[in-house]
């Protein structure tokens, strides 16, 4: 019985896990009459140890012998679609000879994938020592190689840290934590794609949970949540509830996609049946997500590559969507009605003003810019300048169709080329891009500040772009994955070292962010920019400091532009513009994860954009703390924005 919210229209699995399976089909019998929708059995049935006479180890306990007595006790659609499988992994020590271990572990494998399972389950003890840990990490990397189809998830007890988080302050341990742990069988894989982590909690009722101890695994590739039937409590009815601060981290993870299980015996009423009408119960009184949100949700952590307006021609389906969004152009309207009330109020003014619609699109910021003009009741007069031919077309129907469009002189040129009959009092524009400047809005709305009056208004009037130190696992996977298969003139380009607009859902910033490049459009300053050629170079060295331990995996880029006045548009996450979907984040990855390691961290960037005026412009960027990494796209040789 799938648990469904019934606003979001999201969805949560619950399974169940059998210690010991003695009949697979009652086994199945009892999920489906108590409505669970998944379960999890041991793929090797337990075998008793003996020793061998000789030399006294262990002998046949590495037998492997399948915990069923066969693949047709169930259909195959079955095996792949509602059974799990649990790999046994003894405890490495002298007794038990690490090739045997091997092909024990690779013999449970090999029957997984025979069964068809979706997901094979390595319980890691957190008792090993480093060494065996390693040992252990590498039968798993090679399996993963071995078996390109298996999806193998790490099981790790989070006991110790819901007992530390209560303290941001605590003393280093000298063990491996769960998320140390982790981390170490994450690195050895190279962040496969199909390794997951399974967080299981096995008898701590009341944690007690830091932000940081939130965020850490938040951003990590967690599967599933295993909850023992220990950490429940019980109400006044005696049924089966969690403590508020267990029902807080778990309802933390339901925006993830986890899924949960249940292990241990039933100590409530009604049987298992009751842990799932609460889990269900948890689950749908999440708040409704606001609708801005829900359209976020398909580009979440879905990498796009930065549009390049200047050399390519935006689509149809890039301007509906930009179209849409409930609040850009509701900024630059309100903007507009305020410069229009302010030059209104200028004694003697010449009517009617004059604005330039930069980069018009099909025909949004023209709307508002005779909605702003009817609102305050002052005659405009527009010319609409679009480069786009596909786009000119539109402009020229609307203006056909349109009675309020009589006002509009469309102009089908590149405006850094365009020679204007007049000068204009208002420039505006949406040239920015993700990081700001990235779509060249410095280099087209320098250029167009000739249009303008000497005291004439460029909207926006400056924009500055930040960066902040990030860790995504998901999103190093994802860029990782690309550079197999992105070339460049016949030469493997590293997706590496290229930026990227993502929607970061499943990451965590380690730091406040920083202030990196401003630009500023201020009038008409043609005869400075003329004599400056490299006035749009750029170089920052910015320094956080991060608490860890933590994976550092790349940065994110934001941008704040103030169109007018005090109206600005932001995706910082400090002065967001909420429900604004024009612009999802930037992100600069680095070419290997950075350990941030238990202390205090400092982490230093240099960043440069670099250009060759009138062809392309591209950034540089390198760490030099806590170490010193390659200086990233040397020379725009894996990314640059192309000036024509």
């Amino acid at each position: 019985m799938v648990i469904v919210h019934p606003t979001n229209g999201t969805y949560l699995y619950v399974g169940l896990e059998f210690d010991i399976v003695s009949d697979i089909k009652a086994c199945l019998n009892l999920v489906e009459t108590t409505g669970f929708d998944f379960f999890l059995i041991p793929l090797a049935k337990p075998r008793q140890s003996s020793k061998n006479e000789d030399n006294g180890v262990i002998s046949n306990i590495l037998d492997f012998e399948p915990s069923v007595s066969s693949d047709l006790e169930l259909s195959g659609n079955t095996w792949n679609s509602v059974v799990l499988g649990n790999l046994s992994c003894y405890k490495l020590s002298d007794g038990l000879d690490l090739p045997r271990l091997e092909n024990y572990f690779h013999q449970q494998l090999s029957w997984a994938q025979h069964l068809s399972l979706r997901t094979s389950f390595v319980v890691v003890d957190g008792q090993l020592t480093e060494e065996q840990h390693i040992a252990l990490a590498n039968m798993v990397c090679n399996a993963l190689y071995e078996f390109p189809r298996e999806s193998i998830c790490i099981r790790v007890c989070i006991d110790d840290q819901l007992k530390l988080s209560h303290s941001e302050n605590d003393k280093q341990k000298d063990y491996m934590d769960s998320w140390n742990i982790w981390n170490l069988y994450r690195q050895c894989c190279h962040y496969h794609s199909n390794l997951s982590v399974a967080l299981e909690c096995k008898d701590i009722v009341h944690p007690s949970l830091s932000s940081s101890f939130f965020q850490r695994w938040l951003s990590e590739p967690v599967r599933y949540v295993i909850l023992d039937t220990k950490v429940f409590l019980k109400n006044r009815q005696g049924y089966p509830v969690l403590s508020k601060a267990f029902q807080e981290w778990l309802q933390k993870f339901f925006p993830y996609s986890v899924d949960i299980l249940i292990r241990g015996e039933a100590l409530h009423p009604n049987g298992y049946s009751s842990y799932l009408q609460y889990l269900g119960y948890l689950y749908t009184k999440q708040p409704t997500v606001e609708e801005s949100y829900r359209l976020e949700m398909p580009y979440f952590d879905y990498l796009q590559t930065p549009l390049q307006p200047l050399s390519d021609h935006l689509d149809s389906q890039t301007y509906e969507i930009f179209e849409k969004d409930p609040v850009k152009y509701c900024k630059y309207e309100e903007a507009l009605i305020r410069c229009f009330k302010d030059r209104l109020s200028l004694q003697g003014r010449r009517v009617p003003l004059v604005v330039m619609v930069l980069g018009a699109g099909r025909g949004p910021l023209v709307n508002a810019t005779i909605r702003a003009s009817e609102q305050v009741g002052i005659i405009v007069r527009i010319y609409a300048i679009e480069k786009n031919p596909h786009a000119v077309w539109t402009l020229r129907s609307i203006h056909q169709r349109e009675p309020s469009w009589k006002i509009v002189e469309i102009i089908a040129e590149d405006m850094r080329y365009w020679n204007a009959p007049e000068q204009a009092d208002v420039i505006v524009s949406e040239l920015l891009g993700s990081f700001g400047d990235n779509e060249l809005s410095p280099e087209c709305l320098d250029a167009a500040q000739r249009f303008l009056q000497p005291d004439g208004i460029s909207i926006p009037s400056e924009y500055t772009s930040y960066l902040c130190p990030l860790s995504s696992p998901k999103l190093y996977q994802e860029i990782r994955s690309l550079s197999y298969h992105h070339r460049d003139g016949g030469n493997v380009s590293s997706s590496l070292e290229v930026p990227y607009v993502v929607r970061i859902h499943q990451g965590q910033y380690l730091a406040e962010s920083q202030c990196c490049f401003r630009f500023e459009h201020r009038g008409n300053n043609s005869s400075f920019l003329s004599q400056k050629p490299y006035h749009h170079f750029r170089y920052r060295r910015l320094s956080f400091e991060v608490n860890g331990p933590i994976m550092l995996h790349g940065f994110a880029g934001f941008f704040e532009a103030q169109l007018y006045d005090t109206i600005y548009i932001s995706t910082h996450p400090r002065t967001l513009s909420h429900g604004m979907l024009s612009w999802f984040p930037f992100m600069f990855p680095l070419c290997y994860p950075i350990y941030c390691g238990d202390k205090s961290c400092r982490i230093t960037l240099h960043i440069w954009r670099k250009t060759i005026p009138g062809k392309r412009i591209w950034y540089e960027w390198m760490i030099t703390e806590p170490v010193v990494t390659k200086l990233h796209n040397v020379h725009g040789r894996c990314y640059s924005m192309k000036c024509s």
